[in-house]
């Protein structure tokens, strides 16, 4: 879909955002990119490299952008949405957060709601700034976006067609739901991956050992271990009721291998091993989503707040509505 007409502000221009702004400009999608971030070295990057045409502060962009996408750490994702929405008369705003309860809380009276489109692309990697940015990081991923109901159509048409564009596929779900979903799938493989990176530096003998003995499977584990902890500590702020339900589940599995490794209890530790493979069912082939129009069901991811402390396990119990 390629609408030369649009002006895409892009507020946060690291890693996501400069992304974004590749892709928008390959796909024909954005006429002009107006770009800002609240690093100055971000911003004559992301200048210098052509990411953006021009340097705009958020709180102008609804004068000159059709869309302005939210790219920042999601603590300051609720100023900078309202700064914009306050400006707003037909533009439309969107964000990249993953988290998005709490967001959608803070504007729920705000009058200018339904110009607001709450969206999560299910990418990135470990790296950030303007100089990590690459192409097609957003081709083939899926792009969550929350309580369509609350935004206006014309709204969400150009979000959804922006997705489109950098062919994603486009699932639907309440914050809720995905905030529940992210905090056992993304969040807390971050944390997994940061306290296993801790416990070998800990244990270790030194940096070479480290090198010599990591393999495959240890590199692709703690690989998010590098990521930023300017992203990541607000995520788990944001999302904590649902991370520390899934951190207690995960101690418990933990403690479950301990106890069976060290009775030397091997039935004990294979059913759990084989239990955890099962896993593989719910992932798509070759990690890609179901394509446009299948029908096919994902597991219903829940709720926060209903009334367990610990997440219940994932079940097929509904399809997410796929665009």
């Amino acid at each position: 879909m390629k609408r030369e007409k649009n002006i895409i502000g892009i507020a946060g221009l690291g890693l996501m955002g400069c992304s974004l702004a590749i892709s928008l400009k390959k796909s024909g999608f954005a006429a002009k990119i107006m770009g800002w971030d609240i690093n100055p070295t971000h911003s004559s990057a992301a200048i210098s490299l052509g990411y953006a045409d021009a340097i705009v502060h958020p709180a102008n962009m609804p004068q000159c952008c059709d869309l302005i996408v939210i790219a920042v750490p999601v603590n300051h994702i609720p100023d900078l949405l309202k700064q914009v929405l306050d400006r707003c008369t037909n533009q439309v705003v969107t964000d990249l957060g993953s988290a998005k309860h709490e967001i959608e809380y803070l504007l729920e009276n705000h009058p200018n709601r339904s110009r607001y489109v709450a969206s999560h692309p299910m990418a990135g990697t470990e790296k950030s700034g303007p100089d990590a940015a690459i192409p097609n990081l957003f081709t083939h991923k899926t792009a969550i976006i929350c309580n369509k109901e609350k935004s206006d159509s014309d709204a969400l048409t150009l979000v959804s067609g922006m997705y489109k564009s950098l062919e994603m596929q486009i699932v639907y779900m309440d914050s809720e739901s995905h905030d529940y979903g992210c905090g056992l799938i993304s969040h807390l493989s971050h944390v997994c991956a940061y306290a296993l990176a801790l416990s070998v530096l800990e244990k270790s003998v030194d940096k070479e050992t480290i090198s010599v003995l990591a393999g495959g499977g240890f590199k692709s584990t703690v690989r998010i271990a590098a990521s930023s902890p300017d992203m990541w500590v607000p995520i788990f702020m944001q999302n904590q009721k649902n991370l520390i339900a899934g951190i207690e589940t995960c101690i418990e599995k933990m403690c479950a291998f301990k106890n069976a490794i060290q009775s030397g209890n091997s039935e004990k530790c294979r059913e759990l091993i084989s239990s955890a493979n099962t896993i593989e069912d719910y992932l798509a082939p070759n990690n890609s989503p179901p394509m446009e129009g299948s029908g096919v069901g994902i597991p219903s991811l829940g709720g926060v707040g209903g009334g367990s402390t610990h997440p219940q396990p994932l079940q097929r119990r509904g399809v997410a509505q796929f665009s």
